[in-house]
């Protein structure tokens, strides 16, 4: 009998991400490569509630991802319908290194989810994730900033590039591995809290 792991028998684990930050910061070139693997010049995002899937191995697990565009929102000041963050198991927060003006904003939308997260009584990880680095020479956001942000406010950060293909899935990747140890660890206390649990039997 083989031991090779047959990926289309495995327990799929299905994840929701959504994407947020500001105009142009790069969101929908990020989530195409993710799930399309191709790039487009002046991609025009579609407005209004749109989704893409994915589906690939992290460790030994198929993981089925739902990553949710948020094209449109970036005209509100930093509005997230609550159904775009209800059932979300993760958030990238997306600027643009050649931006300035995208990186600061990060803050805000930051904090709005973390808002909308503890309303809704949600358990999420978050990525920071820098896009287009392919565009060094235009940075405008140094490395060490971003990564200062982020590991103040407890989060990994990653750079990214659609257009040369770098990082995309990875990030994804990450993404999903973060919250695939969440589900693990919340599983163990149940298991831990089930084991513990005491029963008593009346005798009649």
């Amino acid at each position: 009998m083989s031991n090779k792991i047959n990926l289309q028998d495995q327990i799929k684990k299905f994840f929701k991400f959504i994407t947020l930050g500001q105009l142009g910061a790069g969101k929908t070139s990020f989530l195409v490569r993710i799930t399309h693997d191709i790039y487009k010049e002046n991609f025009l995002p579609k407005l209004g509630f749109n989704f893409e899937i994915r589906n690939f191995q992290v460790d030994d697990q198929i993981v089925q991802l739902q990553i949710w565009d948020t094209a449109g929102l970036e005209i509100s000041q930093f509005y997230i319908p609550r159904l775009y963050v209800n059932g979300k198991n993760g958030i990238f927060l997306i600027f643009d290194i050649s931006d300035a003006s995208s990186f600061n904003s990060i803050q805000a939308w930051h904090k709005k989810a973390l808002e909308e997260i503890e309303i809704l009584n949600l358990d999420c990880s978050f990525l920071l994730v820098g896009c287009k680095c392919d565009q060094e020479s235009l940075r405008q956001v140094p490395f060490y900033v971003a990564y200062s942000y982020a590991d103040e406010v407890g989060i990994s950060y990653i750079e990214t590039s659609a257009k040369s293909n770098i990082n995309c899935l990875e990030a994804a990747k990450y993404l999903s591995k973060l919250c695939l140890n969440k589900t693990n660890e919340n599983q163990k206390k149940k298991s831990i809290q089930l084991t513990n649990k005491k029963n008593f039997f009346y005798c009649y």
